[in-house]
C-alpha cells in the first residue's frame, strides 16, 4: 500500500515575501507529522513573484504551480494520480 502524503501549502498576501512565514511552515509540518505518523507530511510556500497582477491571472498561475508540485510528488513517490 503506498504511503499517503499531505501537502501543506502556505500562501502569503500580496505584500508578503519569502520571509513572511519565517520557520512556521516547518514547525507546523513537524507538529502535523507527529500527529499523523503514517502520513508523509510536506510543506511548501508559494513564491512571492507569482502573486502580482490581476487576480484571475494569479489564480491561474497558482493552479498551474500547485498542479505541477502535486505531479512531482506523485512521480517521486511512485503513486498514481488521483485525477
Amino acid at each position: 500500500m503506498p504511503t499517503k502524503s499531505l501537502l501543506l501549502v502556505f500562501i502569503h498576501g500580496f505584500k508578503g515575501g519569502d520571509h513572511t512565514f519565517d520557520g512556521f511552515p516547518d514547525h507546523f509540518r513537524t507538529l502535523v507529522q507527529n500527529a499523523l505518523p503514517k502520513i508523509n507530511v510536506l510543506s511548501i510556500v508559494y513564491p512571492k513573484f507569482e502573486t502580482q497582477g490581476d487576480l484571475n491571472e494569479c489564480v491561474a498561475k497558482f493552479h498551474g504551480w500547485l498542479l505541477n508540485k502535486c505531479i512531482d510528488l506523485e512521480v517521486a513517490n511512485g503513486t498514481p494520480s488521483p485525477t
